[in-house]
Formats: structure tokens, C-alpha cells, sequence
């Protein structure tokens, strides 16, 4: 067995373990009730909510890709939907680089700058994200050791993300680290040429507040549409409990894992809740299988019809790469 092998195994084996651990205490017919107790009103009103969270996303790349070029908001909300579906169905499959590789696919680009700008967008994203969630989980506290043990690891994070992006502003040249890399230094340095470009995109003064805002709002809605899924199960949190759980989901879908993070996400999701604001475990898990479906179908079924309507099937998105 080669190496991606050996990496899709340990993933599956991963997800498997975490979500054997994630049911363990569940006893199916108490979830059976607790998910067919869900309110529909609420989940409708989370379903737009996530329309609206991928719109903002798809503007806020845009903003940031306006360096590179000029594209229609469509084609942003299109090459994400694809990515969400790639993410979905191919085993350890980064939704970033599918993105990148669809939406080069109608762009004079080469995929290696698109990459770039992507990379710029989820480092803004995480610096908005982790250290708004540390900034209020400090301030505001909540219910169990959840809060005060996440925020400082999340503001850590967020520092992280702040170093790197600095680094990205300054016009950073990736090539002198690449030609470290052992064998393949002077190959892999040859290719960087067009993620500098892309990161060259990094936005100033008035377009880096503008995808802030973007940022800001995108999280915010994100936190609503959770805090529809809680309320068609009856469960109201705090917004440090919200912003816990929105961190909490976001970073699941980082770690490698099954195909939709299988495993990995509900596991997360349900010791947020039950573990961090002593949630029943069959209604944790319920919201927690409930919220990934929510986050998943619908944008990968628009990944599926943005496919089709160009004429490549779904079982071609694991070959997308080579195509680019």
C-alpha cells in the first residue's frame, strides 16, 4: 500500500473511531425520537440562512480575487458548491484546491494563482473566526469548562493565522523555503511562482475591510443558522456557546478524515454540547447529524448541478486536478 493509501486509512479509521465514540452512548431509539422532535420551521428558516452564508463567502473571494481578475458572482458560488461536493464524495479531499481548479477552469488563470487567493480569504477567515470566538468566549463566559478552556487555544490559533497573513502582505516569496524540501526542493520551486501571484492578491485599506466585513458577516449569519438548528430541538444557548459550536464544527471539517468529515464532525459537535453545556447525548448527537446533513447536502446537490450543467460527471472530480 502507497502512501495515499496509508493516509485514506488511517482518515477512514479515524472517522470510525470517533464516530463509534460519538454513538456509544446513544441508544438508537432515543435518537430515532430526538431527531423526529426537530421542528421544520426553524431548519427551513437554517436553510436559507446557509443560502446566504455560501453568497457571502462567494462575495468575499471575490473581493479578494479582484487583483487577479474580473469574474461574475456565480462563478465564485459555483466553484465553492463544487469544492463542498468534492469534499463530500472523494476521500481526503481538500474543497480548496477543487474550488481552485473549477474556477481556473473558466479563468484565463493558471489554478496555482486562484490557490493563492484562497489561501488569503481562509487565513482572513480564521483570524476573524478564532479570534472573534476567544475575543467573546472570554468576555462572556457560559455554562460548564467548555468557554474558558476553547479560548485560549482558539486566540492562539488566531495569532497564528495573524503571522502567516502578515507574512502574505509583506510579499513573502515562497520559493527560498520551497527549495528546502529534500529532492523535490528545485521542481516544487519552479511552481510556486503562481501561488505568490495569488497571494499577491492579499487586498489593502478599504478592500481588506471590505472582506473583513464580509468575514464578520459571513460568521454571524453561520452563528444564526446554527442557533436555528438548536431551536427546532428546543435548545437555546449562549452566544459563547454558539460561537464555541461554529468553531467547533469549522474545525472538524480541517482534520483528515472520510469523505463530509463522517465521524470526525459529529463527534466534535456532540462534546461541544453535550460535554460543554450538558446536552442529553441522543439530542446532542441528533443536532449534531442534523446540522452536518444541513451543511452538506444542499450546497454539494448545487456542486452536482453546476457539474452537470457544464457536462462533467460527478465521478470526475477525483481526476479534476489533472485536468487543470
Amino acid at each position: 500500500m502507497g502512501r495515499p493509501g496509508l493516509r485514506l486509512l488511517a482518515a477512514s479509521l479515524l472517522s470510525a473511531l470517533l464516530l463509534a465514540l460519538a454513538l456509544r452512548d446513544v441508544e438508537p431509539g432515543r435518537l430515532a425520537v430526538a431527531i423526529g422532535q426537530a421542528r421544520p420551521g426553524p431548519l427551513l428558516l437554517a436553510l436559507a440562512l446557509d443560502a446566504a452564508v455560501f453568497t457571502i463567502k462567494a462575495a468575499k473571494w471575490r473581493f479578494v480575487y479582484a487583483s487577479v481578475g474580473r469574474l461574475p458572482l456565480r462563478s465564485f458560488f459555483g466553484a465553492i458548491a463544487v469544492g463542498a461536493l468534492a469534499s463530500t464524495v472523494v476521500p481526503l479531499r481538500l474543497d480548496e484546491v477543487a474550488r481552485a481548479t473549477w474556477l481556473a477552469r473558466g479563468a484565463a488563470v493558471r489554478r496555482s494563482v486562484v490557490l493563492g487567493t484562497i489561501v488569503v480569504e481562509r487565513l482572513l477567515d480564521a483570524i476573524v473566526l478564532l479570534g472573534g470566538c476567544g475575543v467573546v468566549l472570554l468576555a462572556l463566559g457560559g455554562h460548564g469548562r467548555l468557554p474558558a478552556e476553547a479560548a485560549v487555544p482558539l486566540a492562539a490559533l488566531a495569532a497564528g493565522a495573524a503571522c502567516a497573513l502578515a507574512l502574505v502582505a509583506r510579499g513573502a516569496d515562497l520559493a527560498p523555503w520551497v527549495r528546502r524540501v529534500p529532492r523535490f526542493g528545485e521542481a516544487l520551486a519552479s511552481r510556486v511562482q503562481g501561488l505568490n501571484e495569488g497571494l499577491a492578491a492579499f487586498p489593502r485599506r478599504a478592500r481588506l475591510l471590505a472582506v473583513f466585513g464580509f468575514g464578520v458577516a459571513e460568521w454571524t449569519v453561520t452563528a444564526l443558522a446554527m442557533q436555528s438548528v438548536l431551536a427546532a430541538f428546543g435548545v437555546s444557548l449562549p452566544w459563547a456557546g454558539d460561537l464555541a459550536l461554529v468553531a467547533a464544527s469549522y474545525l472538524s471539517f480541517a482534520l483528515p478524515s472520510a469523505p463530509g468529515a463522517i465521524g470526525v464532525f459529529e463527534y466534535v459537535v456532540k462534546a461541544t454540547l453535550a460535554a460543554g453545556y450538558a446536552l442529553p447525548a441522543a439530542q446532542a448527537l441528533a443536532v449534531a447529524l442534523v446540522l452536518h446533513a444541513l451543511l452538506l447536502v444542499p450546497i454539494s446537490l448545487l456542486g452536482a448541478l453546476v457539474l452537470a450543467r457544464a457536462g462533467v460527471g460527478p465521478w470526475r472530480l477525483a481526476r479534476l486536478d489533472g485536468e487543470a
